[in-house]
């Protein structure tokens, strides 16, 4: 099935539990890599992006398979990186990471050919610029003639892919290598922790500035992968937009304060605790304004659910977007539901319209399920197409919507 037909227009009830993090699993899918002998990831979530990271690595000679639905052990010692499926690399960015883990156990490394979501120019030139500080060289495939070295480097801007590529080859020389300016988000913070379990040494987790230390040699290890924050708030956006009461269950609440904290602007109720959150709406949300940015502000992957839910605001919204330059694609589809936007240069301003049911098509993973969380809120048949778009992130989407009233297939 190319799509999801949806009847809207039910408030969602009920608890809904949430996979592991797809932005998470994929740095730990390539660290791995990095060590010898086996490495188990418990709570991996089963998507299209980790079926093909997996294929990906199976290419290049690592031994992957799957103990039960979210048991992944991967064996990279047969790994090499003299074949790259380039097919399948330039489907996910995430194929970027081949870069520093290659160079941190080989010292060298295959040029990528990288795809995912088109929000406009996404350089690697911060990879690069880290890479070559280390001892690297080449633009395109990379070499060191003495291996790499410790190194003191400040990213230019804050950046989640340079920041793990950057951890990846650190992990490989063991002399210092300081990082400033780096990335803090979750599923960056989750690598960092891995890598700790592997054997290297790192200060500073989970703040801007880290010191790592590699390894020659990194064992396997086991190691559980946090939960998908992004995947818990869309949810959260969807009961914003339909109304209802809805828990997200195993989830770390403090990586969604962003999101709530925006939620309760909006006049929705949350109640947290330790592993959960529950949202109540009563269908009278109000206008707010956002700017996304790098950890700790804003997301930018909630977005896109959160804009579709300011659609049924009684108030306007203003949403500026400092992360991705053309992150704005699925506006038009929106407004083929009845959305009222207006685009000012990187800001979106919604108004309060009459939305209705429509036939639309999926842009990206994010801006997909802004369209499904549309079309269950409002009342008749949608059709939201390019669903292979969306099952790249959100584990048993239907299935999930359906345990909250969704009418979804």
């Amino acid at each position: 099935m190319t799509e999801y037909k949806i009847y809207g227009g039910t408030p969602l009830v009920g608890s809904v539990p949430i996979s592991g993090a797809k932005n998470g699993a994929l740095p730990l899918l390539f660290a791995s890599i990095l060590a010898e002998g086996d490495c188990v990831f418990y709570n991996m979530p089963d998507i299209g992006d980790i079926r093909l990271g997996v294929e990906i690595l199976t290419r290049m000679g690592a031994c992957a398979d799957w103990r039960d639905a979210h048991t992944l052990r991967i064996n990279t010692d047969g790994f090499t990186p003299d074949a790259v499926p380039v097919a399948l690399t330039g489907q996910m960015r995430a194929s970027s990471y081949l870069l520093g883990a290659c160079l941190g156990r080989f010292g060298t490394a295959p040029a990528p050919c990288t795809g995912g979501c088109d929000f406009g120019n996404r350089p690697l030139d911060c990879h690069y610029e880290v890479f070559h500080a280390m001892g690297a060289e080449g633009d395109g495939s990379l070499y060191t003639r003495q291996g790499l070295h410790g190194c003191r480097y400040v990213f230019p801007r804050v950046s989640v892919g340079a920041t793990v590529n950057a951890l990846l080859a650190a992990a490989g020389t063991e002399a210092a290598t300081d990082l400033a300016g780096c990335a803090t988000e979750p599923h960056v913070v989750d690598l960092e922790r891995f890598l700790c379990c592997i054997g290297v040494e790192i200060e500073g987790i989970g703040t801007s500035h880290l010191t790592v230390r590699g390894k020659k040699k990194r064992k396997g290890a086991s190691y559980v992968v946090a939960p998908d924050d992004i995947e818990a708030g869309t949810y959260l956006c969807a009961v914003a937009a339909t109304g209802g009461r809805v828990r997200v269950c195993d989830v770390t609440p403090g990586a969604l304060s962003p999101l709530l904290a925006v939620l309760r602007r909006a006049g929705c109720e949350v109640e947290q605790s330790i592993d959960s959150v529950t949202l109540l709406c009563d269908g009278k949300l109000r206008g707010v304004e956002i700017e996304t940015a790098p950890a700790p502000g804003f997301p930018t992957d909630l977005h896109p659910p959160l804009a579709a839910a300011l659609c049924f605001a009684g108030g306007v919204s203003i949403l500026r977007e400092r992360v991705w330059q053309q992150r704005f694609r699925y506006v038009g589809e929106l407004s083929k539901m009845g959305a009222c936007t207006q685009m000012r240069g990187d800001t979106l301003v919604i108004s309060p319209a009459q939305m209705h049911a429509a036939e639309v098509t999926a842009t990206d993973l994010r801006g997909g399920a802004a369209l499904v969380i549309a079309a269950l809120a409002t009342e008749g048949r949608s059709v939201v197409g390019q669903r292979k778009l969306l099952e790249r992130g959100y584990e048993n989407l239907p299935h999930k919507l359906r345990l909250l009233g969704a009418n979804i297939v």
